[in-house]
C-alpha cells in the first residue's frame, strides 16, 4: 500500500479545524467515559522492572527506525481500510470474552509482514524523521493514518493473546505498540505528536483489559517507566512558532532591512498562496488584489504602531507600505503564538487559565471584520494549541489512572483481598496525581466498588471525564 501523502498545511487544517475525531472524545458519549474493571490482586514483580513498556537497551538494535516504520506502512495490504480496519474496529469493541478468536487469528495471520516489519523499527535505537524543514508548510508527511492503523493492528493482537491467556506475548504487543507511538511522536510536527498520542491511547485501551486478566502481573512500574510526557509537544510548538520564517527566510530580516517593492510584493503573494497549498486555490490576479488590499487598509495603523516602538517617521515612510504591513502583522503573530506557547513550559494544571486566557483574547480580537483583515494571513495560521496542550495532558491522565489501579490491585495483594478505603491508605507505592487537575483523583468506596473518577475541567465537556467502577475478582 502506498501510503497518501498530505503537505503540512493541510494536515494541520484537518487535524486544528477538526480537532481530529481520531483524538477526541466519543463524539455519541454524553457523559463521563465509564469502564467496569474486574481486577486480580497483584504485588509488585520480583525484580521490580521485570516487565516494560517498551523495549530495554539490551533489546535494542542499532540503526534508525523510521524507515522501517514506511515499510510496515507499505506492508499493510492494498484492502485493509476496505475489508479488514472496520472488522478490527468493532472486534475492539466488544467485551473480550467475546471476541471471535478464530477470526481474529486468521486476519493477524494476514497482516504478519506489517507486524514483523514494525516490531523491527521499535527495537531500533534512534527514530529519526529526517524531515525537510525547510519547506515550511509545503512540507510534504506520510500519511499518518497508516501508523494509526498499525496501532490497531497490534492492540487486536495484544488483545487476542490477552483472551488467550498469552500474557508475556501480550506485553510484547503492546511494548511494540506503545514504542511507535512514542516514535511517530518523536516528529518534528504537532500533527505527528497528536498521533503519537493517539497510538498511546489506542495501546491504553488494552492494558485496561490487561490488568484485568487472572495472573497479570502488576504493570504500576511499568506505566511509571513510560516518558512523562510520552509525547512531548514542546519541540513542534517551536517549529510551529518559526515555521513562518524557515519557509520564508526575508522574514527573519524583516524588521532590520529595507525590502524593495518586488521583494514585499513576492513575499505577500507568497504568504498568501499557504492557501492554495491547502487546496484553496486562488489565480495569481486576485491574490495581488487581496494583499493591496490588506496592505491598503492596514497601513496607517501598522505605520503608526512602528513609529511609537521607536522609529523614525522618516525610515518608516523609506519602507515598501508592504514591509510596513507584514513587519506589523508579524509582530501581532508572534504576540499572539508566545502567549500561549509560553504555558507549555509548566504543568497543564498552572497552564490551564492562562491557555483560556490567551485563546479568548485571540478570539475577540478576531471578532471584528477590520481585525480579521489587520491579521490577515498571519492569524489565521495560528493553530489551537489549547487543545494539543489538553490533550496530551489528557492522555498523561490516563497513564496516571491505570497506575492508580495497579496500585490498588498491590494493595489488595497485601490486605487479603480488600480494596483500600482511601488513596491514602496504599503506602506500597505512590499514589500519583492527576496531571489535568494537579489534584489527587477522587476516590471512594460505593456498595463494595472502588470508584476513581477523573471529572471534566473547566472549558471541556463532561465526556472528558472518566469513571472507573473496580471490583476485585475473588480467588481469581
Amino acid at each position: 500500500m502506498n501510503p497518501k501523502r498530505y503537505c503540512l498545511l493541510s494536515l494541520w487544517l484537518v487535524v486544528f479545524l477538526g480537532v481530529g475525531a481520531a483524538l477526541a472524545a466519543d463524539p455519541d458519549q454524553e457523559g463521563p467515559r465509564t469502564v467496569q474493571l474486574r481486577i486480580a490482586p497483584a504485588a509488585q514483580s520480583v525484580p521490580v522492572l521485570r516487565y516494560r513498556l517498551q523495549p530495554g537497551i539490551l533489546d535494542q538494535r542499532p540503526g534508525n527506525g523510521a524507515q522501517l516504520y514506511y515499510r510496515a506502512a507499505h506492508a499493510l495490504p492494498d484492502k485493509f481500510q476496505e475489508e479488514i480496519q472496520g472488522k478490527i474496529d468493532s472486534w475492539r469493541e466488544l467485551p473480550i470474552e467475546q471476541l471471535p478468536r478464530d477470526q481474529a487469528r486468521k486476519t493477524l495471520d494476514q497482516l504478519h509482514t506489517a507486524l514483523q516489519e514494525v516490531k523491527t523499527a521499535s527495537i531500533r535505537e534512534t527514530c529519526h524523521w529526517e524531515m525537510p524543514l525547510e519547506e515550511g508548510f509545503s512540507m510534504l508527511l506520510p500519511s499518518l493514518n497508516e501508523f494509526r492503523s498499525l496501532a490497531r493492528v497490534l492492540a487486536l493482537q495484544a488483545r487476542l493473546r490477552i483472551a488467550e491467556g498469552e500474557l508475556d506475548e501480550a506485553l510484547a504487543s503492546l511494548q511494540t505498540g506503545f514504542t511507535l507511538g512514542r516514535d511517530v511522536g518523536k516528529g518534528p510536527t504537532l500533527i505527528q505528536g497528536l498521533v503519537g498520542v493517539a497510538i498511546g491511547g489506542i495501546l491504553l485501551d488494552e492494558v485496561e483489559h490487561f490488568v484485568q486478566a487472572p495472573d497479570s502481573p502488576n504493570l504500576y512500574w511499568a506505566l511509571a517507566a513510560l516518558p512523562s510526557p510520552y509525547v512531548n509537544m514542546q519541540k513542534s510548538i517551536e517549529l510551529e512558532s518559526t515555521i513562518l520564517p524557515i519557509q520564508f527566510p526575508l522574514l527573519r530580516q524583516i524588521d532590520r532591512s529595507r525590502l524593495s517593492v518586488e521583494q514585499a510584493r513576492e513575499l505577500w503573494n507568497n504568504m498568501l498562496r499557504l492557501f492554495n497549498v491547502a487546496g484553496i486555490e486562488q489565480p495569481d490576479a486576485p491574490m495581488n488584489l487581496m494583499a493591496a488590499g490588506i496592505v491598503m487598509v492596514s497601513y496607517p495603523e501598522a505605520k503608526q504602531t512602528l513609529i511609537e516602538q521607536g522609529r523614525s517617521p522618516e525610515e518608516v515612510e523609506a519602507m515598501p507600505a508592504g514591509q510596513v504591513v507584514m513587519i506589523y502583522q508579524y509582530q501581532m503573530y508572534q504576540h499572539y503564538m508566545q502567549s500561549i506557547n509560553k504555558w507549555f513550559y509548566v504543568p497543564y494544571w498552572e497552564a490551564r487559565d492562562g491557555l483560556a486566557k490567551a485563546g479568548e483574547q485571540l478570539k475577540a480580537h478576531q471578532q471584528s471584520l477590520r481585525n480579521k483583515m489587520l491579521g490577515m494571513p498571519f492569524l489565521e495560521l495560528l493553530p489551537a494549541l489549547n487543545r494539543v496542550y489538553f490533550l496530551q495532558a489528557r492522555f498523561q491522565r490516563r497513564i496516571a489512572a491505570l497506575e492508580c489501579v495497579e496500585a490498588i490491585r498491590m494493595y489488595a495483594a497485601g490486605h487479603g483481598g480488600a480494596l483500600p478505603g482511601r488513596l491514602a491508605d496504599i503506602q506500597e507505592v505512590p499514589v500519583p496525581i492527576d496531571p489535568l487537575t494537579g489534584r489527587d483523583f477522587p476516590y471512594r468506596i460505593e456498595d463494595g466498588r472502588a470508584i476513581l473518577e477523573g471529572p471534566s475541567v473547566p472549558g471541556q465537556p463532561a465526556k472528558e471525564g472518566f469513571r472507573y467502577e473496580i471490583t476485585v475478582a475473588r480467588g481469581g
